[in-house]
């Protein structure tokens, strides 16, 4: 009677398993065969069965596999079943790619920082603005913001500044041509010593006292270069010198001089020069004041229409978290009448506190929004609005301005200030290279001086004797004398024949009168001319302000064409913006649609939690990216009306730099 054949079973036909300590995988298989009679096909099968594990252990030679260890069942040993063992199944660490991601991430060794973090329970903080008082709140409208910018906004005050400082710097090179006037009075005396006695007598020396003075009024002509200079001189001297006919004097001088340039310096020279660029830089820094009041007023509005999304998304977060808690009180009580399972209360509290969550988040934007806001428009930080919180009044839905690219780019190249600071700077250029030029010329200058002289004075009482007859007065009285006692007549004294006119004597008046009836005129009258051997100096400076202008105009081309991609963004930027607040309006309405839809399907049972859950997110996320839309489409409005210059426009504003 034949035997029956036992099923082959195999106890864990494929046992891998890894050796932690070596990081060897070993491949565990045992074969358990019937009786005797069955071996030889026991036998058969082990050997396929070995055959197909050389074969996966091939296919996973990526990785290093230093040892397999197979196990084949004793002879004798055999089990039986009642079902037959399922066939053996390759296992998925075998393969190349699970051993490579195993290596990887071996191969990674992150460090185990705070493995089981949870946080504490802890409750929520107050729902309320730092330094600010919630329930304090004042409306403004942009343009109320914007005034308050301009008032008292740092920057629009530092330009202000420097438009200050460029008038000053023009009044300063203005200056250069303010005439100058000098007085000066001094007065001395004198001791010289003298080695003729016919002058200082037996004191050896000579004494003068008295004062000069001068009045001195000089400049340069604003036109052509001139330098003119009218000079008064007068002197009051006494002296003790015998032979000085008028012993105490009255002098004047006044004197006309006139140099004017024929070549260099007549069409230009510095201090026109300094006058000019300072006058352009007055212009420059109007038309930069200009960008930044511009600048100032489009941050402005972006702050003040990110304000009201702030404030719009922490009320659409509020009405998030109060349907949700709605949902969770209508969950919690089909829960208690049986008609949904626990889990569903779970999921909705999960959804409550991932509202609640995104409820902080929009307060910190409420606040963020503010701050940036007031940095802006409060001068200082003791002003009550600091602790007020601003509501914008205006309404959101702006509408696009009708323009298109052809008049948007022709209307910001006839208004955009950086054009004209580019041109102001090339301006500025021209006349450095026209001065330097200028410079290499020879220096050719006309000359003329006029001068008056007027003097006047007393008498000197010793002019009336001969100076050798007064050196020998004991002599000639002796030799009278003796001609007395011999009876002849006494010697006649000599004749002197120093005189002095009458116009000359008189005091200071006269010396005056003198001098205005032109008595002594001084006429001069020349040419001063100056040739530069190497004028290497001016040569480089000319160079240098060539190459400037060259860059100029090439700065210039570029700001051309990036006003005109500025424009095309800025023109792009509103029609998109447009595109997709239309769309995300719709979006938002058929969220709103099966939103509603959802929870009458949910009270009626044929709805589940999850899904209401999901339309509450939904319908959350629409409204807030429908708003964001609106707020798009209001910044690129701002953004375009500065590309085009027209920010002062808007608002009817009229800049006065000056």
């Amino acid at each position: 009677m034949r035997q029956p054949l036992s099923f082959l079973t195999v106890t864990s036909p494929f046992d891998l398993r890894k050796n932690t300590g070596s990081g060897v995988y070993q491949i565990r298989a045992a074969f358990y065969c019937g009786k005797t009679n069955i071996r030889r096909g026991c036998t058969m099968f082990s050997s396929i069965v070995v055959v197909f594990l050389g074969l996966a252990a091939s296919l996973a030679h990526s990785q290093p596999i230093h040892f397999i260890q197979q196990t084949a069942a004793p002879a004798g040993q055999q089990r039986v079943s009642s079902t037959p063992a399922p066939s053996p199944t390759p296992v998925a660490a075998t393969s190349p790619r699970a051993t490579d991601a195993a290596q990887d991430q071996d191969a990674l060794r992150v460090p185990p920082v705070a493995p089981n973090y949870q946080s504490d329970d802890a409750t929520y903080p107050q729902l309320s603005l730092i330094g600010v008082q919630f329930h304090r709140q004042q409306a403004m409208s942009l343009k109320e913001v914007v005034e308050l910018a301009l008032r008292n906004n740092k920057d629009i005050e530092l330009s202000r500044s420097v438009v200050r400082s460029a008038e000053a710097n023009l009044q300063l090179a203005e200056g250069s041509y303010d005439p100058k006037l000098t007085v000066n009075r001094l007065f001395f005396r004198e001791v010289l010593p003298v080695s003729s006695s016919t002058l200082g007598g037996d004191a050896g020396s000579i004494t003068a006292k008295g004062s000069t003075g001068s009045v001195n009024f000089f400049g340069l002509a604003p036109k052509f270069g001139g330098q003119y200079e009218i000079a008064y001189n007068d002197s009051q001297t006494k002296t003790n010198v015998i032979f000085a006919t008028i012993d105490k004097q009255f002098k004047t001088n006044l004197t006309f001089s006139y140099k004017q340039p024929l070549l260099r310096n007549r069409e230009i020279d510095e201090p026109r020069r300094q006058i000019e660029v300072a006058r352009k830089n007055l212009s420059l820094t109007d038309a930069e004041f200009r960008t930044s009041v511009m600048e100032t007023i489009t941050h402005v509005r972006n702050l003040y229409w990110e304000m009201v999304y702030a404030l719009r998304n922490l009320q659409i977060q509020q009405d998030a978290l109060r349907a949700a808690e709605e949902q969770l009180s209508h969950t919690r009580r089909l829960v208690g009448r049986g008609y949904v399972a626990p889990i569903d209360v779970t999921q909705v509290e999960v959804q409550v506190s991932n509202f609640r969550e995104g409820l902080f988040m929009a307060l910190d934007g409420v606040a963020r929004s503010d701050n940036a806001l007031k940095n802006l428009i409060v001068g200082d930080s003791k002003d009550p609005l600091w602790n007020i919180l601003i509501i914008p009044s205006d309404p959101v839905d702006a509408k696009a301005p009708v323009i298109n690219a052809d008049e948007a780019l022709n209307e910001a190249l006839a208004s955009r200030p950086e054009l004209q600071q580019s041109d102001i700077a090339l301006a500025i250029n021209e006349l450095n290279q026209r001065f330097y030029s200028d410079q290499k010329r020879p220096q050719v200058d006309l000359v003329a001086h006029y001068a008056l002289d007027g003097l006047a004075g007393r008498v000197n009482p010793l002019s009336g004797q001969d100076p050798i007859e007064f050196a020998s007065t004991d002599l000639t009285n002796r030799v009278n004398e003796l001609s007395a006692l011999a009876g002849l007549p006494p010697l006649a004294p000599p004749a002197n024949t120093a005189t002095v006119p009458s116009f000359l004597v008189g005091s200071y008046g006269q010396s005056l009168r003198n001098l205005f009836s032109s008595r002594f005129p001084t006429v001069r009258f020349g040419v001063q001319l100056e040739i530069p051997l190497f004028n290497r100096k001016a040569e480089a400076q000319l160079a240098l302000s060539r190459e400037e202008g060259s860059q100029i105009k090439t700065r210039r081309q570029q700001l051309d064409q990036l006003i005109k991609v500025d424009v095309r963004t800025a023109l792009q930027s509103v029609r998109t913006a447009e595109a997709r607040l239309r769309a995300s309006a719709e979006a938002r309405n058929a969220s709103e649609q099966q939103y509603e839809s959802e929870v009458r399907k949910y009270s009626g049972g044929h709805s589940t939690t999850y899904l209401v859950l999901d339309r509450q997110v939904a319908l959350k996320n629409a409204r807030g990216v429908e708003l964001k839309g609106q707020m798009d489409l209001n910044k690129a409005i701002s953004e375009l009306e500065r590309a085009t210059g027209r920010t002062f426009q808007s608002f009817n504003f009229v800049l006065k730099t000056r």
